[in-house]
């Protein structure tokens, strides 16, 4: 995971659907899904990211934050605005302060651009000022 939020692209990829492969009833896997999903936005395969985001988004439990924000990077990468916006509607549920001033990219993300992609998602998908 750490590698997808690095930037990382096909070594990610291959490590996740690994992971998946050798452990494929994990009840953690919308871990794996989620950094598919990411790992597919890096190397912008978009409509793949968004797929994988679909699946995790099924997958995870309700309250999953940062899940939520992942898989809104990758719809708002496929151009599926409706379904970003959707989940930015459940985030400003769980978290009603949350807006552009208070934003910032999570601590683990290490890619500058990758944060920058991330805030610019959030604004795209309604978060407000």
């Amino acid at each position: 995971m750490l590698s997808a939020w690095n930037g990382g692209t096909d070594e990610s990829i291959a490590d996740f659907e690994r992971a998946m492969m050798l452990s494929p009833r994990d009840p953690f896997n919308y871990n794996a899904m989620l950094g598919l999903a990411l790992a597919y936005h890096n190397a912008g395969k978009h409509a793949d990211a968004a797929e994988w985001a679909d699946k995790a988004v099924r997958a995870f439990p309700p309250f999953f934050f940062v899940g939520l924000g992942q898989a809104i990077l990758c719809y708002v990468g496929a151009g599926r605005m409706d379904d970003a916006r959707r989940l930015m509607t459940e985030c400003l549920r769980q978290a009603p302060q949350w807006s552009r001033s208070t934003a910032v990219p999570p601590p683990w993300v290490s890619s500058p651009q990758l944060g920058a992609e991330l805030m610019e998602a959030f604004v795209k998908a309604g978060l407000p000022d």
